[in-house]
């Protein structure tokens, strides 16, 4: 499964995917994932 974005919606959709043994691919055009959180916790 290819997931193009890496906010809060998309990141938990692809942790129950993968959980469910889908391999799991994400797309982000930004430097790191949840880029509206702190940096402390999107790092």
């Amino acid at each position: 499964m290819f997931i193009v974005g890496a906010r809060a919606t998309a990141l938990e959709l692809a942790h129950i995917f993968s959980t469910l043994g889908t391999k799991v691919y994400i797309a982000e055009k930004s430097s790191r994932i949840l880029s509206t959180f702190d940096p402390e916790v999107s790092n």
